[in-house]
């Protein structure tokens, strides 16, 4: 009835039909003639249908802009303007969706590895008696021993056990006496610093190679030309969702793994050092080292990311960061003299214990086997070549990848966590997740299929044959075998 009327009054108006089909009324001018009014349909259609686009353009379109907090004129323009909603807002209302997608996914694999993480608390001896975790320069209960009688006798290396420094003595005393889960907790909180530490550093990476691309980076020294900086943010997602899901950071982190610490000191140096400070970053570096003596050769790559950072010669910037380091570390060694009594014992059983490899018992290494196969007369020989031959890749691979500083420091740390003394699962996991930023790399490995089942195998038949080793077998060969496949692969 209302259309019926509305379209009498503007036939009486207008004149007939064909007047109105060939000469429209004017429309607003803040709305453009709608293709159907171009069609064959009836007056009555026409007006239906413009009523209800504007009803359903203006509703729907203020309801959505008010959503996403869209304002000022670009607002009025979602109002009044029926080609912005299909020419610019959609794409924004897309890219908003998409980024609360890539949150709830990030905190759905964070509480993921939360909840892992706590479950597996029951199990931690277990896990604290396995080699593949616990090591003597990581296992908790032996630094709870060193604690224990640094408390009561201020003598914390009359033990043969302890093996750890003095800054990891008084970081962890607080949880001499804590509760399984608090414990646990600390260990996770500590794992989440890891992780927000690798997706800074990978950020910072990634904005350098960003710059290099759009020809911002001109005056600077070093190029990242391996990075995957096409689609940075599936790459931040999927370096950060493998180092946090991995079964071996799980593993290490439910085993309540020291090396977490390690990794925190070195990803905050490879932060600092990214963004210039040279001071900080040095430090943290010489504590890193002072914890693992193998990162010292971590300081070559850290050179480089300071000389582009602060625009100088490498020449330069390595000699300032060398002095800096060397310094900082005898400042830690006197730190720790002075914290343990005026006593040089913790020097012997803690640095030089990992530098001489004094204890040789079975691990996922291969200098026990190595040194067990060897005469006793030869075996301070082989030692000191297979300890410092890690050492050795430092200087050619700077050399060769001077203009790759994070796939240089993706190589040296994976190379100390291959080849040093009393490797763990934690070693690894770091650099696992950081290989997720070099796929151009792996498309050059042949048979990456048969590398990575040989991986799963390794990982699977490892622990098995250590067990039946242990259950009176002999299967001391084939478990050196094995873990040397895992360690190479």
């Amino acid at each position: 009835m209302v259309m019926s009327g509305l379209s009498s009054h503007i036939r009486e108006v207008g004149g007939n039909d064909s007047a109105c089909h060939t000469q429209p009324p004017p429309l607003s001018r803040h709305f453009r003639p709608s293709p159907l009014l171009a069609g064959n349909l009836s007056l009555d259609s026409v007006v239906l249908v413009f009523f209800l686009k504007c009803c359903f353009n203006l509703g729907l379109r203020g309801i959505s802009a008010g959503a996403c907090g869209i304002i000022g004129a670009e607002n009025q323009r979602l109002l009044y303007d029926p080609l912005y909603w299909d020419s610019s807002f959609f794409p924004k209302w897309r890219a908003c969706c998409e980024d609360n997608m890539a949150t709830a996914r990030a905190i759905v694999v964070l509480l993921l590895g939360f909840l892992l993480r706590i479950v597996l608390v029951d199990y931690a001896p277990f896990l604290q008696r396995r080699i593949e975790i616990a090591t003597p320069l990581s296992s908790f209960p032996t630094l709870q021993e060193g604690i224990f009688l640094h408390s009561h006798s201020n003598a914390a290396y009359d033990g043969s056990l302890n093996c750890h420094t003095p800054l990891e003595l008084f970081l962890f005393r607080p949880l001499l006496h804590a509760s399984p889960t608090l414990i646990a907790l600390i260990f996770s909180i500590l794992d989440v610093v890891v992780l927000a530490l690798l997706y800074l550093s990978i950020q910072e990476a990634l904005s350098i190679g960003k710059s290099w691309k759009k020809g911002q980076g001109k005056g600077r020294q070093v190029i990242d030309t391996l990075l995957n900086i096409d689609n940075d943010s599936k790459v931040l997602f999927a370096v950060c969702a493998v180092y946090w899901l991995s079964p071996m950071t799980i593993l290490s982190t439910a085993g309540r793994s020291t090396t977490v610490l390690r990794h925190i000191f070195t990803l905050l140096s490879l932060f600092l050092c990214m963004n210039g400070y040279r001071i900080l970053g040095v430090f943290a570096l010489a504590v890193s080292a002072h914890l693992f003596f193998y990162n010292v050769t971590l300081l070559f790559p850290l050179t480089l990311f300071l000389s582009q950072a602060n625009h100088t010669s490498s020449l330069r910037e390595f000699v300032i960061s060398s002095s800096t380091f060397f310094i900082a570390s005898g400042g830690l060694l006197f730190a720790s003299y002075v914290a343990m009594g005026h006593d040089w014992q913790f020097f012997y059983r803690s640095s030089l214990f990992q530098v001489l490899a004094l204890e040789l018992r079975p691990n996922t290494g291969f200098l026990w086997y190595m040194s067990s196969e060897m005469f006793s007369n030869f075996i301070t020989f082989f030692t000191v070549c297979l300890q410092y031959h890690v050492l050795l890749y430092a200087f050619p691979l700077t050399i060769r990848l001077w203009n790759e500083p994070t796939f240089l420091f993706w190589t040296l740390f994976s190379i100390n966590a291959t080849f040093c003394a009393y490797p763990s699962l934690a070693e690894q996991s770091v650099p696992i997740a950081l290989a997720f930023l070099f796929p151009s790399v792996f498309k050059m490995i042949d048979q990456t299929y048969l590398m990575l089942c040989a991986l799963l195998v390794a990982c699977v038949l490892g622990p098995s044959f250590w067990t039946m080793w242990m259950s009176q077998v002999s299967f001391r060969r084939v478990s050196f075998s094995i873990c040397i496949a895992f360690l190479l692969e």
